[in-house]
Protein backbone atom coordinates (compact mmCIF):
# COMPACT_ATOMS: atom_id res chain seq x y z
CA UNK A 1 0.00 0.00 0.00
CA UNK A 2 1.03 3.46 -0.92
CA UNK A 3 2.32 5.19 2.50
CA UNK A 4 0.28 8.74 2.49
CA UNK A 5 1.65 12.58 3.44
CA UNK A 6 -0.05 15.31 4.55
CA UNK A 7 0.91 19.05 5.29
CA UNK A 8 -0.77 20.94 8.13
CA UNK A 9 -0.60 24.35 8.64
CA UNK A 10 -1.13 25.52 12.66
CA UNK A 11 -1.77 29.41 13.00
CA UNK A 12 -2.60 31.31 16.69
CA UNK A 13 -5.45 33.53 15.56
CA UNK A 14 -5.05 35.72 18.03
CA UNK A 15 -1.59 35.82 18.69
CA UNK A 16 -1.35 40.15 18.00
CA UNK A 17 -3.58 40.35 20.64
CA UNK A 18 -0.94 38.51 23.29
CA UNK A 19 1.96 40.32 22.31
CA UNK A 20 -0.14 43.61 22.78
CA UNK A 21 -1.42 43.11 25.75
CA UNK A 22 1.10 40.57 27.49
CA UNK A 23 4.32 42.03 25.62
CA UNK A 24 6.87 40.07 23.15
CA UNK A 25 8.51 38.33 25.98
CA UNK A 26 4.92 36.48 26.64
CA UNK A 27 4.38 36.21 22.98
CA UNK A 28 7.49 34.49 21.77
CA UNK A 29 7.17 32.42 24.96
CA UNK A 30 4.17 31.23 23.82
CA UNK A 31 5.48 30.25 20.41
CA UNK A 32 7.83 28.40 21.91
CA UNK A 33 5.19 26.48 24.37
CA UNK A 34 2.99 25.54 21.15
CA UNK A 35 5.87 24.11 19.32
CA UNK A 36 6.91 22.23 22.36
CA UNK A 37 3.06 21.10 22.33
CA UNK A 38 2.88 20.11 18.83
CA UNK A 39 6.58 18.03 19.51
CA UNK A 40 4.97 16.29 22.30
CA UNK A 41 1.23 15.19 21.00
CA UNK A 42 2.78 14.09 17.31
CA UNK A 43 4.64 11.47 19.68
CA UNK A 44 5.51 8.34 17.47
CA UNK A 45 4.09 9.90 14.26
CA UNK A 46 6.66 10.24 11.29
CA UNK A 47 6.66 14.12 11.15
CA UNK A 48 8.75 17.49 10.66
CA UNK A 49 7.88 20.63 12.14
CA UNK A 50 8.62 24.01 10.85
CA UNK A 51 8.05 27.65 12.36
CA UNK A 52 7.08 29.16 9.00
CA UNK A 53 5.77 32.76 10.57
CA UNK A 54 5.64 34.95 13.40
CA UNK A 55 2.62 33.12 14.53
CA UNK A 56 2.25 29.84 12.39
CA UNK A 57 3.77 26.24 12.14
CA UNK A 58 3.50 23.66 9.68
CA UNK A 59 3.91 19.81 9.88
CA UNK A 60 4.71 17.82 6.84
CA UNK A 61 3.13 14.40 8.56
CA UNK A 62 4.92 11.55 6.39
CA UNK A 63 4.47 7.84 5.92
CA UNK A 64 0.25 7.91 6.94
CA UNK A 65 -1.81 4.38 6.32
CA UNK A 66 -5.07 6.71 6.08
CA UNK A 67 -5.68 10.23 6.00
CA UNK A 68 -8.13 10.26 8.52
CA UNK A 69 -4.92 9.69 10.95
CA UNK A 70 -4.30 13.65 10.68
CA UNK A 71 -7.79 14.85 11.77
CA UNK A 72 -8.08 12.76 14.41
CA UNK A 73 -4.67 14.02 15.62
CA UNK A 74 -5.99 18.27 15.10
CA UNK A 75 -8.82 17.00 17.28
CA UNK A 76 -7.09 15.18 19.96
CA UNK A 77 -4.72 19.00 20.24
CA UNK A 78 -8.00 20.67 20.04
CA UNK A 79 -8.68 19.18 22.97
CA UNK A 80 -5.44 19.91 24.75
CA UNK A 81 -5.99 23.51 23.68
CA UNK A 82 -9.28 23.66 25.80
CA UNK A 83 -7.18 23.72 28.85
CA UNK A 84 -5.13 27.66 29.26
CA UNK A 85 -1.73 26.79 29.15
CA UNK A 86 0.39 28.23 31.88
CA UNK A 87 2.97 30.64 29.98
CA UNK A 88 5.51 32.35 32.51
CA UNK A 89 3.05 32.35 34.85
CA UNK A 90 0.40 33.92 32.46
CA UNK A 91 -2.71 31.57 31.70
CA UNK A 92 -3.50 32.04 28.00
CA UNK A 93 -6.80 30.39 26.46
CA UNK A 94 -5.27 30.07 22.79
CA UNK A 95 -7.47 29.85 19.72
CA UNK A 96 -5.58 27.53 16.77
CA UNK A 97 -6.51 26.78 13.91
CA UNK A 98 -5.67 24.22 11.32
CA UNK A 99 -5.24 24.15 7.14
CA UNK A 100 -4.53 20.72 6.16
CA UNK A 101 -3.98 19.67 3.07
CA UNK A 102 -3.64 15.83 1.71
CA UNK A 103 -1.02 15.23 -1.02
CA UNK A 104 -2.64 13.32 -2.96
CA UNK A 105 -0.64 13.00 -6.61
CA UNK A 106 -3.31 11.16 -8.57
CA UNK A 107 -5.57 14.16 -7.48
CA UNK A 108 -3.35 16.68 -8.03
CA UNK A 109 -0.87 15.49 -10.48
CA UNK A 110 1.43 18.55 -10.92
CA UNK A 111 2.43 19.26 -7.24
CA UNK A 112 5.43 21.52 -6.27
CA UNK A 113 6.44 22.72 -2.76
CA UNK A 114 4.94 25.61 -3.55
CA UNK A 115 1.67 24.50 -4.57
CA UNK A 116 1.28 21.88 -1.71
CA UNK A 117 2.19 25.09 1.16
CA UNK A 118 0.15 27.88 -1.18
CA UNK A 119 -2.85 24.78 -0.93
CA UNK A 120 -2.72 23.76 3.05
CA UNK A 121 -2.56 28.11 3.43
CA UNK A 122 -5.94 28.07 1.51
CA UNK A 123 -7.19 25.65 3.89
CA UNK A 124 -6.00 27.67 6.69
CA UNK A 125 -7.50 30.58 5.41
CA UNK A 126 -10.77 29.27 5.08
CA UNK A 127 -11.10 28.15 8.96
CA UNK A 128 -9.64 31.35 10.30
CA UNK A 129 -12.81 32.74 7.73
CA UNK A 130 -14.90 31.04 10.13
CA UNK A 131 -16.11 31.69 13.67
CA UNK A 132 -17.35 27.82 13.70
CA UNK A 133 -14.50 26.02 11.76
CA UNK A 134 -10.94 24.84 13.78
CA UNK A 135 -9.45 22.90 11.29
CA UNK A 136 -10.56 22.89 7.47
CA UNK A 137 -9.28 20.08 5.02
CA UNK A 138 -8.24 21.28 1.22
CA UNK A 139 -10.03 20.33 -1.89
CA UNK A 140 -10.84 20.76 -4.74
CA UNK A 141 -13.61 23.51 -4.84
CA UNK A 142 -11.36 25.63 -2.30
CA UNK A 143 -9.25 26.47 -4.88
CA UNK A 144 -11.55 27.62 -7.38
CA UNK A 145 -13.60 29.77 -4.60
CA UNK A 146 -9.88 31.13 -3.80
CA UNK A 147 -9.38 32.07 -6.99
CA UNK A 148 -12.91 33.38 -8.00
CA UNK A 149 -11.91 35.23 -4.64
CA UNK A 150 -8.21 36.30 -6.32
CA UNK A 151 -10.21 37.84 -9.76
CA UNK A 152 -12.81 39.76 -7.15
CA UNK A 153 -10.05 40.59 -5.13
CA UNK A 154 -8.68 42.71 -8.45
CA UNK A 155 -11.58 44.17 -9.61
CA UNK A 156 -12.16 45.37 -6.40
CA UNK A 157 -8.94 47.43 -6.65
CA UNK A 158 -10.24 48.53 -10.02
CA UNK A 159 -13.63 49.23 -9.02
CA UNK A 160 -11.54 52.31 -6.53
CA UNK A 161 -9.88 53.68 -9.62
CA UNK A 162 -13.15 53.48 -11.69
CA UNK A 163 -15.27 54.87 -9.35
CA UNK A 164 -17.66 51.90 -9.50
CA UNK A 165 -18.65 51.97 -6.10
CA UNK A 166 -21.07 54.08 -4.94
CA UNK A 167 -23.28 55.17 -2.29
CA UNK A 168 -27.09 54.42 -2.06
CA UNK A 169 -29.05 55.47 1.50
CA UNK A 170 -32.12 53.47 2.94
CA UNK A 171 -34.97 55.67 5.02
CA UNK A 172 -35.14 55.48 8.59
CA UNK A 173 -38.93 56.86 9.40
CA UNK A 174 -40.73 57.75 12.86
CA UNK A 175 -43.07 55.33 13.46
CA UNK A 176 -46.46 57.33 14.25
CA UNK A 177 -45.90 60.31 11.69
CA UNK A 178 -44.74 61.71 8.97
CA UNK A 179 -41.27 62.62 9.40
CA UNK A 180 -38.30 61.49 8.15
CA UNK A 181 -35.41 60.24 11.09
CA UNK A 182 -32.46 59.44 8.92
CA UNK A 183 -30.58 57.57 6.81
CA UNK A 184 -28.55 54.39 6.62
CA UNK A 185 -25.61 54.86 3.55
CA UNK A 186 -24.73 51.27 2.56
CA UNK A 187 -22.24 50.88 -0.07
CA UNK A 188 -23.60 49.04 -3.81
CA UNK A 189 -20.53 48.10 -6.52
CA UNK A 190 -22.07 49.06 -10.05
CA UNK A 191 -20.57 45.97 -11.65
CA UNK A 192 -22.88 43.88 -13.91
CA UNK A 193 -20.35 40.66 -13.21
CA UNK A 194 -20.84 41.67 -9.38
CA UNK A 195 -24.90 42.94 -9.86
CA UNK A 196 -25.72 40.15 -7.52
CA UNK A 197 -23.29 39.71 -5.05
CA UNK A 198 -23.95 40.44 -1.44
CA UNK A 199 -22.20 44.04 -0.44
CA UNK A 200 -21.39 41.83 2.92
CA UNK A 201 -19.59 39.73 0.72
CA UNK A 202 -17.00 42.13 -1.15
CA UNK A 203 -16.51 43.72 2.25
CA UNK A 204 -15.36 41.34 4.55
CA UNK A 205 -12.90 40.64 0.66
CA UNK A 206 -12.05 43.96 1.60
CA UNK A 207 -11.04 43.52 5.15
CA UNK A 208 -9.08 40.77 4.63
CA UNK A 209 -6.75 42.66 2.37
CA UNK A 210 -7.23 45.69 3.84
CA UNK A 211 -9.05 47.61 1.21
CA UNK A 212 -11.14 48.51 3.37
CA UNK A 213 -9.13 51.59 4.48
CA UNK A 214 -9.64 53.08 1.15
CA UNK A 215 -13.17 52.06 0.73
CA UNK A 216 -14.12 53.61 4.25
CA UNK A 217 -12.40 56.97 3.15
CA UNK A 218 -14.69 56.93 -0.03
CA UNK A 219 -17.18 56.12 2.41
CA UNK A 220 -16.75 58.76 4.80
CA UNK A 221 -16.05 61.34 2.97
CA UNK A 222 -19.48 60.76 0.48
CA UNK A 223 -21.56 60.30 3.89
CA UNK A 224 -20.42 63.72 5.55
CA UNK A 225 -21.26 65.07 1.85
CA UNK A 226 -24.47 64.02 2.00
CA UNK A 227 -24.74 64.90 5.39
CA UNK A 228 -24.06 68.58 4.56
CA UNK A 229 -26.79 68.82 1.48
CA UNK A 230 -29.81 67.14 4.05
CA UNK A 231 -28.56 69.22 6.64
CA UNK A 232 -31.54 71.94 6.05
CA UNK A 233 -34.09 68.34 6.89
CA UNK A 234 -32.78 67.85 10.15
CA UNK A 235 -32.25 64.21 9.27
CA UNK A 236 -29.11 62.19 10.38
CA UNK A 237 -26.81 59.83 8.25
CA UNK A 238 -26.10 56.97 10.11
CA UNK A 239 -22.89 54.98 8.77
CA UNK A 240 -21.59 51.58 9.02
CA UNK A 241 -18.05 51.51 10.53
CA UNK A 242 -15.37 48.05 10.29
CA UNK A 243 -13.61 46.58 13.16
CA UNK A 244 -10.95 46.88 10.94
CA UNK A 245 -11.47 50.45 9.71
CA UNK A 246 -12.05 51.89 13.53
CA UNK A 247 -8.92 49.76 14.81
CA UNK A 248 -6.45 51.78 12.70
CA UNK A 249 -4.55 54.52 14.14
CA UNK A 250 -5.72 57.43 11.83
CA UNK A 251 -9.29 56.71 11.86
CA UNK A 252 -10.21 58.78 14.30
CA UNK A 253 -8.25 62.08 12.43
CA UNK A 254 -10.26 60.75 9.35
CA UNK A 255 -13.33 61.67 11.19
CA UNK A 256 -12.60 64.78 12.84
CA UNK A 257 -10.74 66.26 9.61
CA UNK A 258 -14.34 65.20 7.61
CA UNK A 259 -16.35 66.06 10.40
CA UNK A 260 -14.81 69.98 10.35
CA UNK A 261 -14.57 70.12 6.53
CA UNK A 262 -17.89 69.41 5.96
CA UNK A 263 -18.96 71.57 9.31
CA UNK A 264 -21.13 69.05 10.26
CA UNK A 265 -23.95 69.75 13.37
CA UNK A 266 -23.71 67.82 15.83
CA UNK A 267 -25.80 64.38 15.96
CA UNK A 268 -26.06 64.53 12.43
CA UNK A 269 -23.68 61.83 11.77
CA UNK A 270 -24.51 58.21 13.86
CA UNK A 271 -22.16 55.66 13.29
CA UNK A 272 -23.02 51.93 13.91
CA UNK A 273 -20.54 49.82 15.06
CA UNK A 274 -21.31 45.76 15.09
CA UNK A 275 -22.20 45.10 19.00
CA UNK A 276 -20.39 41.83 18.98
CA UNK A 277 -16.99 43.48 17.69
CA UNK A 278 -17.69 46.33 20.83
CA UNK A 279 -17.49 43.83 22.87
CA UNK A 280 -14.04 41.57 21.83
CA UNK A 281 -12.23 44.64 21.20
CA UNK A 282 -13.62 47.04 24.01
CA UNK A 283 -10.42 48.00 25.82
CA UNK A 284 -9.00 49.38 21.89
CA UNK A 285 -11.81 51.21 20.92
CA UNK A 286 -13.75 52.72 23.73
CA UNK A 287 -11.71 55.68 23.85
CA UNK A 288 -11.57 56.41 20.47
CA UNK A 289 -15.55 56.00 20.51
CA UNK A 290 -15.70 58.30 24.13
CA UNK A 291 -13.36 61.50 21.05
CA UNK A 292 -16.08 61.01 18.70
CA UNK A 293 -18.99 61.03 20.94
CA UNK A 294 -17.09 63.98 22.52
CA UNK A 295 -16.84 65.70 19.05
CA UNK A 296 -20.84 65.26 18.40
CA UNK A 297 -20.98 62.09 16.45
CA UNK A 298 -23.60 59.67 17.70
CA UNK A 299 -22.70 55.80 17.74
CA UNK A 300 -25.30 53.23 17.58
CA UNK A 301 -24.99 49.42 18.02
CA UNK A 302 -25.86 47.76 14.96
CA UNK A 303 -27.22 44.07 15.01
CA UNK A 304 -28.11 44.37 18.60
CA UNK A 305 -29.59 41.01 20.51
CA UNK A 306 -27.02 38.73 18.23
CA UNK A 307 -24.11 39.38 19.96
CA UNK A 308 -23.36 39.10 24.02
CA UNK A 309 -23.27 42.72 25.37
CA UNK A 310 -23.70 42.23 29.10
CA UNK A 311 -26.56 44.57 30.41
CA UNK A 312 -24.19 45.29 32.97
CA UNK A 313 -21.84 47.01 30.39
CA UNK A 314 -24.67 48.36 28.55
CA UNK A 315 -25.67 51.29 30.91
CA UNK A 316 -21.33 52.17 30.45
CA UNK A 317 -21.03 52.42 27.26
CA UNK A 318 -20.94 55.88 24.86
CA UNK A 319 -23.36 54.90 23.24
CA UNK A 320 -26.93 56.54 21.88
CA UNK A 321 -28.68 54.01 20.35
CA UNK A 322 -29.35 50.55 19.04
CA UNK A 323 -30.45 48.81 15.79
CA UNK A 324 -32.28 45.54 16.25
CA UNK A 325 -31.42 43.06 13.67
CA UNK A 326 -33.60 42.05 10.30
CA UNK A 327 -33.26 38.47 11.85
CA UNK A 328 -35.82 38.95 15.00
CA UNK A 329 -37.74 41.47 13.23
CA UNK A 330 -38.74 39.28 10.14
CA UNK A 331 -39.83 36.80 12.31
CA UNK A 332 -42.72 38.69 14.66
CA UNK A 333 -45.87 37.60 12.91
CA UNK A 334 -44.93 34.00 13.02
CA UNK A 335 -42.48 33.22 16.31
CA UNK A 336 -43.66 34.15 19.86
CA UNK A 337 -40.22 33.97 20.83
CA UNK A 338 -39.03 36.87 18.79
CA UNK A 339 -41.79 38.43 19.70
CA UNK A 340 -40.61 38.31 23.20
CA UNK A 341 -36.80 39.27 22.76
CA UNK A 342 -38.14 42.22 20.67
CA UNK A 343 -40.34 43.68 23.20
CA UNK A 344 -37.58 42.96 25.81
CA UNK A 345 -34.68 44.76 24.18
CA UNK A 346 -36.78 47.65 22.86
CA UNK A 347 -38.10 48.09 26.98
CA UNK A 348 -34.20 47.81 28.03
CA UNK A 349 -33.07 50.17 25.36
CA UNK A 350 -35.80 52.63 26.36
CA UNK A 351 -35.01 52.46 30.01
CA UNK A 352 -31.60 53.34 29.24
CA UNK A 353 -32.84 56.15 27.63
CA UNK A 354 -31.50 54.63 24.04
CA UNK A 355 -32.93 55.67 21.04
CA UNK A 356 -34.24 51.75 18.92
CA UNK A 357 -33.89 51.53 14.67
CA UNK A 358 -35.99 48.41 14.30
CA UNK A 359 -33.96 47.21 10.79
CA UNK A 360 -35.92 44.90 8.24
CA UNK A 361 -39.91 45.59 8.52
CA UNK A 362 -41.62 44.25 5.55
CA UNK A 363 -45.37 44.79 6.49
CA UNK A 364 -47.71 46.77 8.78
CA UNK A 365 -48.64 44.06 11.01
CA UNK A 366 -44.60 44.13 12.24
CA UNK A 367 -45.10 48.10 12.13
CA UNK A 368 -47.64 47.88 14.60
CA UNK A 369 -46.55 45.42 17.07
CA UNK A 370 -43.11 47.56 17.12
CA UNK A 371 -45.20 50.83 17.66
CA UNK A 372 -47.37 49.24 20.29
CA UNK A 373 -43.90 48.11 22.11
CA UNK A 374 -42.50 51.72 21.80
CA UNK A 375 -39.85 50.87 19.10
CA UNK A 376 -40.14 54.84 17.49
CA UNK A 377 -38.34 54.29 14.31
CA UNK A 378 -38.29 51.62 11.64
CA UNK A 379 -36.38 51.44 8.48
CA UNK A 380 -37.18 48.68 5.28
CA UNK A 381 -38.70 47.62 2.75
CA UNK A 382 -42.26 48.30 3.94
CA UNK A 383 -41.09 52.38 3.81
CA UNK A 384 -38.37 52.05 1.00
CA UNK A 385 -35.44 50.43 -0.12
CA UNK A 386 -31.62 51.57 -0.59
CA UNK A 387 -31.63 54.23 -3.10
CA UNK A 388 -29.43 56.22 -5.07
CA UNK A 389 -28.40 59.93 -3.55
CA UNK A 390 -30.99 61.70 -6.25
CA UNK A 391 -33.60 60.17 -5.42
CA UNK A 392 -33.08 59.67 -1.11
CA UNK A 393 -33.36 63.52 -1.71
CA UNK A 394 -36.62 63.58 -3.62
CA UNK A 395 -37.75 61.01 -0.61
CA UNK A 396 -37.08 63.25 1.74
CA UNK A 397 -38.98 65.89 0.46
CA UNK A 398 -42.11 64.02 -0.34
CA UNK A 399 -42.50 61.47 2.53
CA UNK A 400 -45.50 61.06 4.32
CA UNK A 401 -45.92 58.12 6.36
CA UNK A 402 -49.63 57.36 7.31
CA UNK A 403 -50.56 55.70 10.37
CA UNK A 404 -52.01 52.04 9.17
CA UNK A 405 -55.54 51.66 9.41
CA UNK A 406 -55.90 49.68 12.63
CA UNK A 407 -58.85 47.41 10.56
CA UNK A 408 -56.57 46.80 7.70
CA UNK A 409 -53.87 44.45 9.75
Amino acid sequence: LMKKNSLVTINITDFKRINRLFGLKIGDATLRKLGNLIKKVLGSFDAMIFNTHLDEYMVLFKGLSDYQEVVTWVNQFLKILEKPLDVLGNLLTLEVKFGIFNIEPDIYPNLTPDITIENADLALKKAKGSRRLSYVVYDMGLGQHFTWEQAMENDLINAMKNHELVMYYQPQVYNNYNRVYGLEALIRWNNPKYINESPVHFIKLAEENNLILEIGRFVIEETFKFAKEVEPYDVRISINISPVQILQSGFVNDIITAFNKYQIKKNAICMEITETFLMESYDLIINKLITLKNLGISIHLDNFGTGYSSLIYLKDLPIDGISINYEFIKNLNTDRYARAIVSKLIALATSLELEVIAEGVEDQKQSKFLQDNGCRIIQGHLISRALPKSQAMKFINDYTFKIPDLNDL
